[in-house]
């Protein structure tokens, strides 16, 4: 078994949060692929927003996290030093949004018309889950029961898959995770993810993509719907007021 100072680069210990999050997974994958074949909006947002993003992706993560109020914080799922990250975050989305707008030459002007502004906003809503889901609780204990590497590298597969009925560029999207995810893992702090990962969920989907998020008039309730889970499922189960004990996958 190889290990860094503080972490394990591979490891085996398989445990029951293991086979809970390796389940959540592949419904969540499950959840996109069944998204293919809704033939209405209604549809839709019963099977991506309300099953995959609301009780799949946040719902039960929170309620499995929050049996140890460690758990967030060692995932990641921090608020100190915000400035610190979310400073190093702006710059990367920078870069990122240089590379997006050099992509789009002279679209840009078409980017900001009402649908598209209502597309944005939904899909920086639905990164927030991507980030909570993927990068810190599938990836926190893929990498107690499998190592840093393996954690890495099978989170961004849940990752890519999970788009699987909407957004089948799998090969773009698993090394789009992998970039994200480590990036996230190397600061293990949530927040340096804001704003690149929605820069480049915005990007991609706008700019890059060939198939878009199924939007309608709809979109921006629906994403409304989203954060106000996100943020009851804080309010019930993240340890506000509690010291954030230092675990040795803080240190970064």
């Amino acid at each position: 078994m190889l290990k860094t100072k503080h972490n394990r680069l591979f490891a085996l210990d398989i445990h029951k949060e293991t086979v809970f999050a390796f389940i959540l997974g592949l419904a969540a994958i499950v959840a996109g692929i069944l998204v293919r074949f809704s033939d209405s909006i209604l549809m839709w947002s019963i099977i991506r927003d309300v099953l995959q993003i609301s009780i799949i992706g946040i719902v039960l993560p929170f309620t499995i996290m929050a049996k140890n109020k460690s758990n967030f914080f060692s995932s990641g799922i921090r608020f100190d030093r915000p400035l610190k990250y979310l400073l190093i975050s702006l710059i990367l989305g920078g870069l990122l949004a240089i590379n997006f707008i050099t992509k789009a030459s002279g679209e840009m002007s078409t980017l900001f018309s009402n649908e598209k502004l209502i597309l944005m906003l939904y899909i920086m809503i639905v990164n927030i889950f991507e980030v909570l889901f993927f990068a810190a609780f599938l990836r926190y204990y893929f990498e107690k029961a499998l190592g840093i590497i393996p954690s890495v590298i099978l989170s961004a597969a849940f990752y890519s898959l999970h788009h699987a009925g909407f957004q089948p560029e799998f090969v773009e999207l698993f090394i789009i995770g992998i970039v994200f995810i480590s990036i996230f893992r190397i600061a293990n702090h949530w927040l340096i993810c804001f704003p690149m990962w929605w820069v480049g969920g915005v990007g991609d989907v706008l700019i890059s993509s060939a198939d878009s998020v199924n939007v309608s008039n709809t979109a921006w309730w629906r994403g409304i719907i989203i954060l106000i889970v996100i943020c009851t499922m804080f309010y019930l189960k993240y340890p506000f007021g509690k010291k954030e004990i230092e675990h040795p996958s803080m240190k970064t």
